[in-house]
């Protein structure tokens, strides 16, 4: 046993010194693909160039804007707010109700119907005197 002592004693370890800076280095590659991801992943919003400043409102209502809800159905049904009308009743209600001076007039077509049919039904919101039309379209491949 004598011997086993004196080997250990005359057998140098080598040791590691512990420094805080090692320990460092795990976190700044956390940091560092961090920020990699965030560049990546996030949007950059490029700026139009003009020093516009749009008005302020003196009073917000916080009333939504009125939508007329126009829709064409695979027979080639036209309805208003739900309710089946015809292409001139059509045109007289927003003419009389001012319905056509609606911020949003929304138009959802089925994907059945024909070029000509959806065509008519929009010349006749033109001539009604309709400024704005939305058109709902559905997102290809969902």
């Amino acid at each position: 046993m004598a011997d086993f002592l004196h080997q250990e004693q005359l057998m140098p370890v080598a040791r590691r010194k512990a420094t805080g800076d090692s320990n460092l280095i795990p976190l700044i590659n956390i940091v560092f693909l961090l920020l990699i991801f965030f560049m990546v992943a996030g949007q950059i919003q490029p700026q139009d160039g003009s020093d516009i400043q749009p008005p302020l409102a003196d009073s917000a209502d916080g009333s939504t804007p009125s939508i007329v809800d126009v829709q064409i159905n695979r027979r080639n049904e036209i309805l208003l707010d739900g309710d089946p009308v015809s292409i001139s009743r059509l045109q007289e209600v927003l003419k009389v109700d001012g319905r056509a001076e609606s911020e949003q007039l929304v138009v959802k077509a089925d994907k059945d119907v024909r070029a000509d049919e959806l065509g008519a039904l929009l010349d006749a919101l033109r001539t009604s005197g309709v400024l704005s039309i939305r058109l709902i379209t559905q997102k290809s491949g969902s």
